[in-house]
């Protein structure tokens, strides 16, 4: 199942109900809602205790699964058993590459954000060979965060001297159930969006939407950004299916599943 708070849309249950149908596996996934830490502690208990074969975490839980599980990661989305153990892993920015599907080396990475999202899938991008970049509004955090994965940080109000980028990831907390109008707006309407844009630079949305274009989505097209609209939503199949596999030892196919799907469930 999912635990997190806010949880009553994700289109996780829709993907695992088909990897399980395509794989032939028995079973469900479900939505565990976890709006405080004590509610976390019960879900991830239950694996422990054999009563869930696993669980993913979303927001806020992340970090707390991490420690929970004694996770060599700062931030976790996987918790499962191995052997009778307890364990936890990330497939957050495996997931990402996996959309992504392409090579990074030597590529100017630039992860808008500094949250679990970003915690989570910097890893990835440093260890693909690309030059990673970190910015996000709280500069406490932003440094934080680049510390633990080996990320350049910038702050907020210096993109301005960033120069060419190849990619950009926004990940911030901004957006989430929003596609219009620009709901959060106020909180990116001036980054210096031609500072740090060329051609050719490409721009993915790690939040998803059912209902077309995210508003970030929507603001980096209306500056001219070169957009690959639905970005988060293979970013979501695709870390679901490393997930499944934590869960049942077999990886599922994650484009037949979004193709399958579209992940209209809520």
């Amino acid at each position: 199942g999912l635990v997190g708070a806010g949880i009553a849309h994700s289109g996780s249950p829709a993907l695992h109900g088909w990897f399980l149908r395509q794989t032939g596996r028995t079973g469900s996934y479900v939505l565990l809602p976890a709006p405080f830490g004590w509610a976390a502690d019960h879900w991830l208990a239950a694996v422990r205790g054999k009563r869930l074969d696993g669980v993913n975490v979303t927001t806020p839980h992340k970090t707390l699964a991490a420690r929970c599980c004694r996770a060599a990661e700062p931030a976790v989305n996987t918790v499962y058993r191995d052997r009778g153990e307890l364990r936890a892993c990330n497939t957050d920015g495996p997931g990402l590459l996996d959309a992504l599907d392409r090579p990074l080396h030597g590529m100017r990475v630039l992860i808008l954000g500094s949250g679990g999202a970003a915690l989570a899938c910097l890893p990835s991008v440093s260890s693909s060979g690309a030059r990673a970049l970190v910015c996000g509004r709280n500069a406490e955090a932003t440094r934080s965060v680049a510390a633990a994965t080996q990320a350049r940080p910038l702050a907020w109000e210096s993109t301005a001297d960033l120069g060419d980028v190849d990619l950009v990831v926004h990940l911030t907390r901004f957006g989430h159930g929003a596609c219009g109008p620009f709901r959060g707006l106020g909180a990116m309407d001036w980054l210096p969006w031609p500072t740090w844009q060329r051609r050719g630079t490409v721009v993915v949305d790690g939040v998803y939407s059912h209902a077309g274009p995210t508003w970030f989505e929507q603001v980096a097209h209306g500056a001219g950004a070169n957009v690959e609209v639905g970005f988060g939503l293979k970013m979501l199949a695709a870390q679901a299916a490393r997930s499944f596999e934590r869960f049942a030892g077999c990886r599922p196919d994650w484009r037949a599943a979004l193709a399958a799907t579209s992940c209209t469930s809520a």
